[in-house]
């Protein structure tokens, strides 16, 4: 339970930063995988190969890839706020 309550909390901290903070989103995301990765790895959960892991790190390196531009940050903040700099 411990385990299910660990994955989670970084999974809503990184929810939660993704509107103002979306790279910083996408490494709790990739964190939240490797954590998974990790547990399975030392044998802590089943057998068979974690799912959620590969789509937490998917999730967060689709995060980090789209948002590697400034002009793509930039765009984001002006959409999310509805002003430009």
């Amino acid at each position: 339970m411990l385990i299910l309550t660990t994955w989670l909390a970084i999974m809503g901290a990184a929810g939660l930063c993704y509107p103002r903070r979306p790279r910083a989103a996408g490494l709790l995301f990739v964190a939240a995988g490797a954590f998974i990765v990790l547990v399975w790895a030392i044998g802590a959960i089943g057998g068979a190969p974690p799912l959620m892991a590969a789509m937490s790190s998917a999730l967060g390196l689709g995060n980090l890839w789209r948002f590697r531009d400034p002009a793509a940050r930039a765009a984001h903040v002006a959409q999310w706020t509805g002003k430009t700099r």
